[in-house]
């Protein structure tokens, strides 16, 4: 399946944080899709985590996978998790919208909060 053929990918050399023609890249698409397997061989292949493009309204690929667990997910809670345990930055910078910044982050901290309960930086009231 999809693993198998970026795992190849990889292991050939491909470039990991090359964005496709519309911007987009394969660790934000990863993420998004829920694919946990392929988000940890992106990262342990050095994958940018903070990488955000206009494409994708800033937004990195810990935050995706956030918005998708307020959507019940629980396959994104376990990316959640990955991303903020390889040291993904857990804020959003959005200069252009600062209602949008302010409620992404404050989902951001909730969700970090329930897939790692006792993180620093992670309980909403800190």
């Amino acid at each position: 399946g999809h693993f198998q053929v970026a795992k190849i990918l990889v292991r050939s050399g491909a470039k990991v944080n090359m964005a496709r023609h519309d911007g987009t890249y394969p660790l934000w698409f990863a993420a998004q899709d829920g694919h946990l397997d392929i988000v940890k061989l992106l990262v342990d292949a050095g994958a940018n985590m903070e990488l955000n493009t206009n494409i994708t309204g800033g937004v990195t690929p810990l935050a995706k996978a956030a918005a998708k667990v307020t959507g019940g997910s629980m396959v994104h809670l376990d990316i959640v998790k990955l991303l903020v345990e390889a040291g993904a930055q857990q804020t959003v910078a959005m200069p252009h919208d600062v209602q949008q910044e302010q409620w992404a982050n404050e989902m951001l901290r909730n969700v970090i909060a329930r897939a790692m309960p006792g993180v620093v930086g992670a309980n909403p009231d800190q």
